[in-house]
């Protein structure tokens, strides 16, 4: 009885120690889902796997934790740019995000990527409607994000996520991998001119 009584403080520090260790911190994010500003973002990592190469300044980085879909192929509904990014056809839909001040619109879309490739997704910081991206769980506003390469994974991934900006625009998003630019237009609450 008292070996019992001795090994059970020990038996539950491990098992503490165990839980705490496999958890991990919590993705960072403003409280809010917004950004506070947009002139100047932030670096954020995003607890997980480390994509190759060095990360830009000012990206927000999410990691493969934040997947929310495996696919075979991108679905019917999206172009693939640079032969490695699903981005949606036609007009977002931009609903209040509940802020006052630049980023008082989002646009949800998720960002459906071929799984084996680390993508940089960038908007000009002029860009119509002052806008921010971000895609994870949760999103981290920027100017710019890496979305990492998930080579354990086959297919195509998805990522939560969307647009915030002051007011619906046409904006350029632009898709970097493998050394390669390529730039989209994104009919957020207005079409692009043609």
């Amino acid at each position: 009885m008292r070996t019992t009584q001795r090994a059970l403080p020990v038996l539950v520090a491990i098992g503490l120690l165990a839980a705490t260790g496999c958890t991990g911190p919590e993705p960072a994010g403003p409280a809010s889902g917004t950004p506070t500003g947009v002139a100047g973002p932030t670096s954020t990592a995003i607890p997980g796997r480390t994509p190759t190469g060095p990360v830009p300044a000012g990206a927000s980085l999410v990691s493969c934790a934040h997947v929310i879909d495996h696919l075979d192929a991108p679905p019917a509904d999206r172009v693939v740019v640079a032969e490695v990014v699903a981005v949606p056809v036609g007009l977002l839909e931009v609903h209040p995000a509940g802020k006052a001040g630049p980023a008082r619109f989002f646009a949800k879309t998720g960002m459906v990527v071929r799984a084996d490739s680390t993508v940089d997704l960038s908007v000009p910081a002029g860009s119509a409607g002052r806008t921010v991206i971000g895609w994870g769980s949760p999103a981290e506003p920027a100017r710019q994000v890496r979305l990492p390469g998930c080579p354990d994974r086959t297919g195509w991934v998805a990522f939560a996520g969307g647009f915030w900006l002051d007011e619906p625009a046409c904006v350029p998003l632009t898709v970097r991998s493998n050394g390669r630019d390529e730039r989209v237009r994104m009919a957020i609450g207005v079409d692009c001119p043609q």
